[in-house]
């Protein structure tokens, strides 16, 4: 497995991955922005650096807001990911290596990338979050950044 991610890596293009999403990279998340900040996890800690200036009351309300409406979209997403493959993503799902779940069928990698594309839309639509802050998660590397190779891979995954 780690030789077919070491590979699937040396070669990723984004412009391969944005051709093969329809640009969607492009429009939603920005190429070199993804990781600006230290709390690159998926923990629900709310440490993503969302607006990070809290000199006053009008950005620290700003941020709460952010907070609260990115916090409702991974929300959504989970229990979309419950509701389309059974399993509780914080305590039955594993990232690394990648779920059988996602791997077991092109239909589950779809939507499991699809429900993404929603939770990202949601974050850049109704939570107008700014590019640059968007936090890396495993599943937007994925289904975002690296979903061609990963496509491509799927059946030595499994």
């Amino acid at each position: 497995l780690a030789s077919v991610l070491a590979y699937v890596g040396a070669i990723t293009t984004v412009p391969q991955c944005c051709q093969q999403n329809n640009d969607y990279p492009k429009t939603v998340i920005g190429n070199d922005s993804i990781s600006d900040n230290d709390d690159n996890d998926d923990n629900n800690d709310n440490n993503d650096n969302i607006g990070d200036n809290n000199s006053d009351i009008i950005n620290s309300t700003n941020r709460n807001k952010l907070i609260k409406c990115k916090s409702q979209c991974d929300a959504q997403w989970k229990n979309d990911f419950y509701m389309h493959f059974q399993k509780n993503y914080d305590e039955e799902f594993y990232e690394f290596p990648l779920d059988e779940l996602i791997t077991a069928s092109f239909d589950n990698f779809y939507t499991f990338c699809n429900l993404t594309k929603q939770k990202l839309t949601c974050w850049n639509v109704q939570c107008q979050i700014n590019q640059k802050y968007i936090p890396w998660s495993s599943d937007l590397h994925i289904c975002a950044l690296k979903r061609l190779e990963f496509e491509n891979a799927l059946n030595c995954l499994k």
